[in-house]
């Protein structure tokens, strides 16, 4: 026990030293910290990006498979137009024969005569088709409104997703340059340390300066490490909509500043015309099916005019034999038309028709709301745009400002006319105008995305 007590302040001098040097090893890595990519890691552009997601997304794939069962759908309502043919079979087994009781001089009266044989196979086709109908005529028209809906449907989902990707893209470009913004002012902060800590080593500056130097560098490096991780939650983003296994490594070109140009363009660009809003365009052809059902429940109160005919074989024996001597089938055919009136069923092809009119005023009060909400959103979005611009101007001027307000700074504590209180306080102002500006593109460009997304546009020509 003394000899451990000996030992003790060794031990303790040796935790403190390797306390230290854990310490300088975290800051070292956070240092040398980049957003690192494979050499085998694929380069994707915004229209690379958005062509894969077209291509390979699971909700447009779902509006298209969507838009093949309808066309499925229509091709199976046309085939009721084509004549209907089908083989038919039956046999049954006479249990107890009928009796025919004939009043006629030379018969009995009270003994019958027995009808028919215990064995009866019949077999033939039978064919028909509609001649007027015009319930059927219009179901087959409606499939064609139903295949518009499903093609706008399909359109829609790929609006939404070209919306969804803009974004995602955007925000792994704002992640990245929030990166580069904080490794630029940590490696700022890192060259002031290590100048500071030259000067204090030759006694020209008081130790307090290079305490709140190393300050500065550690309170950047929480920042930096979190915008690392930013950008790997921003690329897992967009990899999802990209239909992409999230291990598959990739890059994207480009940063937030190659869409400055698309600033000033894209706002005086925009467009306030919701005509090929999908919304709006999903309602009308709702609207048309409406119509369309409304008419159909209205025809059913039209006859209907079908043609038949049948061809069938018979046979009846007393023992189950198919061929042979005695076994005779017998061929019958008819054809026939068969017209059908409806006159009365309670009131139900009525009240179909009421209710199909109801469709109708739902639909238009509908759209007239979702068309009131659609005009103010797009306003709300060209207001927003107005600002991101206005935004981005001053923050582009701020930047300038910022980058020349640092190296006066910088050359002012060189020469000893300056504190160290100023030099940090410029590189906060410039590290914030940094942020400011990227942020300031991201939220135009996204708003531009959703604007896009309202007036129906924004899909990539094929």
């Amino acid at each position: 026990m003394n000899r451990f007590s000996n030992h003790w302040p060794c031990i303790l001098v040796g935790f403190v030293l390797w306390f230290v040097s854990a310490s300088r090893t975290v800051a070292q890595n956070a240092s040398e910290t980049t957003v690192s990519y494979d050499t085998d890691t694929a380069v994707l552009s915004e229209a690379d990006v958005l062509r894969i997601a077209l291509s390979e997304n699971a909700t447009v794939k779902v509006a298209d498979m969507d838009v093949r069962k309808q066309e499925y759908a229509r091709r199976a309502a046309r085939a009721d137009l084509f004549p209907k043919v089908d083989l038919n079979g039956v046999y049954s087994h006479t249990l107890k024969k009928q009796v025919l009781y004939i009043d006629m001089p030379g018969f009995s009266s009270s003994e019958g005569i027995e009808m028919g044989r215990t064995h009866n196979t019949q077999g033939g086709v039978n064919v028909s088709m509609p001649l007027v109908s015009a319930q059927l005529w219009k179901s087959i028209a409606m499939t064609g409104e139903q295949l518009d809906l499903a093609l706008e449907k399909a359109r829609s989902s790929r609006i939404d997703l070209v919306a969804e990707v803009k974004k995602a893209y955007l925000s792994v470009l704002l992640a990245e340059d929030s990166y580069g913004v904080f490794k630029r002012s940590y490696d700022n902060a890192l060259a002031n340390y290590k100048n500071i800590s030259d000067k204090f080593d030759r006694g020209l500056v008081a130790e307090y300066d290079k305490i709140r130097a190393n300050v500065q560098v550690r309170n950047i490096e929480p920042n930096l490490l979190q915008a690392q991780n930013s950008v790997a939650l921003a690329l897992w983003q967009l990899k999802v909509l990209m239909s992409m296994e999230v291990e598959t490594p990739i890059r994207l070109s480009g940063s937030l500043s190659d869409y400055k140009e698309q600033v000033y363009t894209g706002y005086f660009a925009a467009d306030t015309l919701i005509s090929n809003n999908s919304s709006l365009r999903q309602l009308d052809i709702q609207r048309r099916l409406a119509v369309s059902a409304d008419k159909l429940n209205k025809y059913s109160f039209l006859p209907t005019l079908n043609l038949g005919g049948q061809y069938t074989y018979s046979l009846n024996s007393n023992d189950i034999k198919f061929w042979g001597e005695g076994q005779r089938w017998t061929p019958f055919s008819t054809i026939s038309l068969s017209l059908y009136i409806p006159i009365f069923n309670g009131g139900k092809r009525l009240y179909n028709v009421k209710q199909s009119a109801l469709s109708i005023r739902q639909i238009d009060l509908q759209r007239r709301h979702i068309e009131q909400s659609i005009r103010m959103g797009i306003k709300n979005q060209n207001d927003r745009l107005r600002t991101c611009m206005q935004r981005f101007v001053a923050s582009e001027e701020a930047v300038r400002s910022a980058e020349k307000g640092y190296q006066i700074a910088e050359k002012r504590y060189q020469t000893g006319e300056g504190t160290l209180v100023e030099l940090n306080d410029a590189d906060v102002a410039l590290l914030q105008a940094r942020l400011n500006y990227n942020q300031a593109i991201f939220d135009f460009m996204t708003a531009k995305a959703e604007l896009d997304k309202m007036n129906g546009m924004g899909i990539p020509e094929q």
